[in-house]
């Protein structure tokens, strides 16, 4: 995990190599996901929502919910995603 000022934060680059789609595990209460798509398309299933990001698009949603994205056609999606934390006072 590293820190961006004082707020938890987890930084990640990802890419399909192939058409397909992950599986994410819900994240801790009151954490939430943010993903820009550098390149392709991408499907992020929600629980109740579905998101189509095209590149050079950004989202963001309750990262405490399960979801999902999917590389399905067209370019292979490429990105980063980052997760914050609701900061603990300390």
């Amino acid at each position: 995990m590293t820190k961006t000022g004082k707020i938890p934060t987890d930084f990640y680059y990802f890419h399909f190599s192939e058409y397909g789609k992950t599986a994410f595990s819900a994240n801790i209460p009151g954490a939430t996901k943010y993903i820009w798509l550098e390149q392709g398309k991408l499907t992020i299933y929600l629980v109740n929502e579905v998101v189509n990001l095209k590149s050079g698009q950004m989202t963001s949603f309750n990262a405490s919910t399960p979801h999902r994205f999917e590389s399905k056609h067209g370019e292979l999606a490429k990105g980063v995603f980052l997760v914050t934390y609701v900061a603990i006072a300390g």
